[in-house]
């Protein structure tokens, strides 16, 4: 991965370029999307009282295969 700078602003902001392989723009947006639900669920924790007995955490998640399950946080 290559970074450049290609300006920098007067408020003090950076204009940058990354050049980045296939490999590594696929590595980054996973750890991003990963990032971003990881962060979700820690935020919701905030708001939530009860988990464990609370049927409306329940949601469905498609596998590989197709097939629909139930998930519970």
């Amino acid at each position: 991965m290559e970074v450049r700078t290609l300006k920098e602003n007067e408020d003090g902001s950076l204009d940058v370029v990354f050049d980045m392989s296939d490999e590594e723009k696929e590595m980054l947006l996973n750890l991003a999307i990963i990032t971003a639900i990881e962060n979700g669920i820690k935020e919701g924790r905030k708001y939530a009282t009860n988990l464990q007995d609370s049927a409306s955490t329940r949601c469905s998640v498609v596998q590989d295969t197709g097939t629909s399950t139930q998930a519970q946080s």
